[in-house]
């Protein structure tokens, strides 16, 4: 029994051992499995690379076979080639002699070499131009999908088309340099010209896709993309030589000539997109885009005109809801700061488009021209009818329609008046901190300035007259002395109305500078130091002044002060 039980516990160790083993044998199996798949895994690229590189090599070696043959079929046709031609330069022979016959090429060889050279040349051109149209396409599209988002500025878009178009040319012209280099014939204005045509082709047609996708997204909304198409027109025509330079070199004149000499390209050949020639195509896109141009300076201004109009009022321009008390700097007025800072960017295409359009034509027959005084010498003009003058002109009537626009909203029903006041103020004042001072013509401003000058009035007239007018005509102090004047019944009864209303006003002031803040944006700081110290200076000297004449610095001055000439100062001063 007990060998039976010790067998037993042998077998036992040795099971729980050859468990362990298989333990450590699945683990091992394991761990070789997750390898394996980690080796499939990195191996796999590398198989399906190298069957490409396979199928490549199986190209390229069938391709040198083909070279091969073709290069020894060459070789025989030049060879035939270099006899005909000595045989033909060779003195006549003698009379009593057979005439030499220059033997005949083989029937399968008719093509002449030239020609298959040739063919090859435009099958390269071809081929190059395909390739530059895939290289170019991406940005090209990626720069109409960017036009069309809000987040980039349509002067980005206009500068970038201008960069495209330049890669574009530049291109051109460097593949017309390897194309003369590469000729396997003895380069000629003709063969390489219509060699050239046909890889200039695709990239004019993907020239004239993209801006048409421009076009079309201008069009569809002018007042946002009118930079755009000011953008673009100036890029364009900036490049106009170097593109009519590109477009020669698709026809006879070569690069010696001048493409705009030579107006209908179609009669010489030249790179064509459907029916319409390289030139034509040009022209049309700077017609176009000059046309938006033109049509974006007139619906600028109609749009500041809305923007007064009831229908538009609450919409961004005015009154809706509650709006009858806003004073904030409107959309309106800093769109038209936007579009005046942008000139500069591009002054050239602004100042072309301006004089094509001609002096004050962007007003639409409104009233006469701006410059019409100028010329004979007077309204802060200067004289002549250059692109620096119209440009003048033309902000000045800008600004002129932005003012009135405003002048407008701040009226009633679309503010209260005394709102409509800071409004008005907050507006003009925005106007003439931040419009590019360097733009204004002397008369431009005068008329900022002028406005200023009125707003502010209009401000003090409607907000702090009834506060002058209620400690207007205080009592004098009588001969007994600065505090018989609180004594008498009458005259100290009206001294305690006259402080009452003051009080009452003031606190209807402060609220309404609480409700409606003036001169709160960023950057008008000086403007708003200034406002400030006229304001204190005319109604606290005012109401100090009413204190001492009516006694206030007498015996109990707190019987009617409820607020001394320093405390209404600090909590003036805390309005700004």
């Amino acid at each position: 029994m007990d060998d039976e039980t010790a067998e037993i516990e042998l077998l036992q160790q040795n099971l729980n051992k050859t468990r362990q083993i298989s333990k450590r044998v699945t683990s091992i199996l394991d761990s070789f499995d997750t390898r394996i798949a980690k080796l499939e895994k990195s191996i796999l690229p590398l198989y399906t690379t190298s069957q490409i590189l396979n199928r490549r090599r199986g190209n390229i070696d069938k391709t040198l076979e083909k070279i091969d043959d073709v290069a020894t079929r060459e070789e025989d046709l030049s060879a035939e080639e270099s006899l005909i031609l000595r045989g033909q330069t060779q003195h006549p022979p003698p009379l009593h002699l057979p005439p030499y016959s220059a033997p005949h090429p083989h029937p399968h060889r008719q093509v002449p070499p030239a020609r298959t050279l040739m063919d090859a040349q435009r099958g390269f051109a071809d081929m190059r131009g395909s390739w530059s149209v895939k290289c170019l396409d991406a940005q090209g599209k990626r720069l109409v999908v960017r036009a069309g988002t809000s987040e980039v500025d349509p002067l980005q878009t206009g500068r970038e088309f201008g960069e495209w178009v330049e890669v574009i040319l530049g291109t051109a012209d460097e593949e017309y340099r390897l194309l003369q280099t590469l000729a396997p014939l003895t380069p000629t204005s003709s063969s390489i010209a219509s060699s050239f045509a046909l890889f200039l082709s695709p990239l004019l047609r993907l020239f004239n896709s993209v801006l048409s996708s421009l076009v079309a997204l201008m069009k569809k909304n002018l007042q946002r993309y009118s930079f755009l198409a000011l953008s673009a027109y100036e890029s364009l025509l900036s490049q106009q030589h170097a593109f009519e330079l590109v477009l020669s070199y698709t026809t006879d004149l070569g690069t010696g000539g001048s493409f705009a000499s030579s107006s209908s390209s179609t009669t010489k050949g030249g790179a064509v997109v459907g029916d319409k020639s390289g030139n034509e195509i040009l022209k049309e896109g700077l017609t176009t885009l000059r046309s938006l141009c033109l049509r974006s300076f007139p619906e600028f201004l109609a749009d500041i005109k809305l923007a007064a109009l009831p229908s538009a009022v609450g919409k961004g321009g005015g009154v809706n809801v509650n709006l009858d008390v806003s004073t904030k700097v409107l959309d309106l007025t800093v769109e038209t700061v936007k579009y005046i800072s942008k000139i500069p960017e591009v002054e050239g295409a602004v100042s072309a488009a301006l004089l094509a359009l001609g002096d004050g034509n962007w007003k639409m027959g409104e009233g006469i021209q701006v410059g019409q005084k100028s010329k004979a010498g007077g309204d802060g003009f200067e004289d002549g009818g250059s692109d620096n003058v119209v440009l003048e002109h033309f902000i000045h009537d800008v600004i002129q329609t932005t003012l009135t626009s405003l002048q407008t909203i701040s009226r009633p029903p679309s503010r209260r008046p005394a709102f409509g006041a800071i409004f008005l103020l907050n507006n003009v004042t925005y106007l003439r901190a931040f419009l590019p001072s360097t733009l204004l013509s002397p008369s431009t401003s005068e008329l900022l300035q002028s406005n200023f000058r009125t707003a502010k009035a209009g401000y003090f007239d409607s907000n702090f007259t009834p506060l002058m007018q209620a400690i207007s005509a205080a009592p004098s102090p009588s001969s007994g002395g600065p505090t018989s004047s609180l004594v008498g019944g009458s005259k100290s009864g009206q001294v305690k109305d006259k402080f009452a209303r003051f009080y009452e006003l003031f606190e209807e002031v402060v609220e309404r500078h609480r409700v409606g803040r003036l001169l709160d944006e960023e950057g008008v700081g000086r403007e708003r130091k200034v406002v400030e110290e006229e304001v204190v200076g005319i109604v606290v000297e005012s109401f100090r002044r009413f204190c001492v004449k009516a006694g206030g610095k007498g015996k109990n001055p707190q019987k009617y002060i409820k607020k001394t000439p320093d405390d209404i100062e600090a909590e003036i001063r805390s309005l700004f």
